[in-house]
């Protein structure tokens, strides 16, 4: 039994809802929802950071306060540097830090 990683869809489907949920029309015809305006790789961390955790619920229980503790901190590590990237006039010493 194995698991997939998540998947990201991009666009707009006919009832206008993106990945991230519903979204409105803007000026223009544009459609504005939190995915357009975030950094791409930003969406889809949130997206593997939400999947990871939630097989980290999944795990059996003398394995989840180990393995998974370690494993949700870490990715919400991350999660939490590339925000602070993402309004940052400096990014680069920020994602440095996410390569070690």
């Amino acid at each position: 039994m194995g698991f997939s990683a998540p998947s990201l869809k991009t666009g707009v489907d006919p009832k206008g809802s993106v990945a991230q949920g519903i979204t409105a029309a803007g000026p223009r015809g544009r459609v504005c929802s939190p995915a357009n305006d975030a950094p791409l790789v930003l969406v889809k961390w949130y997206a593997y950071a939400k999947w990871i955790l939630e097989r980290v619920e999944s795990f059996p229980k003398s394995q989840r306060f180990i393995l998974g503790q370690r494993l949700s901190n870490h990715v919400m590590d991350v999660l939490e540097t590339l925000v602070k990237a993402s309004y940052a006039k400096d990014k680069t010493a920020l994602l440095i830090q996410l390569r070690a």
